[in-house]
């Protein structure tokens, strides 16, 4: 999720027509930033330092997000979609951290209903789904808003009515 926040960044901060070495810098320090997100989190695996430095990156893409949104208004549903898909991740991910003992010893109990729910109540693995998805919705929103600024045609399709994606003709 760390990189592909930092790929996200890149493209929203590089969408418009800018110079090569605005770019350079751009990707060298996210990719510097994301390897020392790496490094903290495998190193001091301290998760509050880890969920610090994730956040601050959150907190840019949402920031540089809410600027395309200005310019382009037609993306603030998309937007708000990932970004509450995302949150409603981050808030089960949570859970999961702070109550991981009582979801086990619920996971425990139980013989026949357990085969049901066992695998809803694995939050961590609804973070990575959630996030993923977002992840994808985030490229969308950041393609479809380049497309918008520079005056490419395209047309919006979804897959199976969950998966946005973009067709040029």
């Amino acid at each position: 999720m760390i990189y592909g926040n930092c790929v996200y960044l890149f493209i929203l901060l590089c969408k418009r027509k800018s110079s090569k070495s605005w770019e350079s810098m751009c990707s060298i320090l996210l990719l510097i930033f994301g390897v020392i997100v790496t490094v903290v989190y495998l190193v001091l695996k301290n998760p509050v330092i880890f969920l610090v430095l994730y956040g601050s990156l959150v907190v840019a893409t949402v920031y540089m997000t809410a600027l395309v949104c200005k310019m382009a208004p037609s993306l603030r549903r998309i937007a708000l979609v990932l970004h509450l898909i995302y949150l409603f991740g981050f808030v089960v991910w949570n859970i999961d951290i702070h109550f991981c003992s009582s979801l086990r010893s619920f996971r425990s109990q139980g013989e026949v209903w357990n085969k049901h729910i066992f695998h809803m109540t694995q939050l961590h693995a609804w973070w990575h789904i959630l996030a993923g998805y977002a992840s994808f919705l985030q490229l969308y929103f950041a393609i479809r808003s380049r497309c918008m600024y520079l005056g490419k045609s395209f047309r919006v399709k979804k897959f199976m009515e969950i998966w946005p994606y973009l067709e040029f003709p």
